[in-house]
């Protein structure tokens, strides 16, 4: 007797689930790779730096904007002079 493999056995139980079912497995499974890519020390092969948003957040001008917004409201003041909206606009 021929035993079947892991996927002919995961084919078999897919064509027994429905549509709902296969959703709410699909939801899993990208979880599962997400923990697994998480969890891993290599980027992933299509990773840029340059694409990720995360590059250069805390160290950019605004990324400490709370230790700074300070001296950065005094330059913007200096710069253009203060402006207030009058209520009749």
């Amino acid at each position: 007797m021929n035993t079947p493999n892991l996927k002919e056995q995961l084919i078999a139980k897919l064509d027994q689930l429905t549509d709902d079912e296969i959703r709410e497995l699909i939801e899993h499974i990208d979880v599962v790779k997400y923990k697994t890519a998480m969890q891993s020390a290599d980027l992933p092969p299509d990773y840029s730096e340059e694409n990720d948003p995360a590059v250069g957040l805390f160290s950019s001008e605004t990324g400490d904007l709370s230790v700074k917004a300070k001296r950065m409201l005094q330059e913007e003041v200096t710069r253009w002079g203060w402006t207030q909206k009058r209520d009749d606009e």
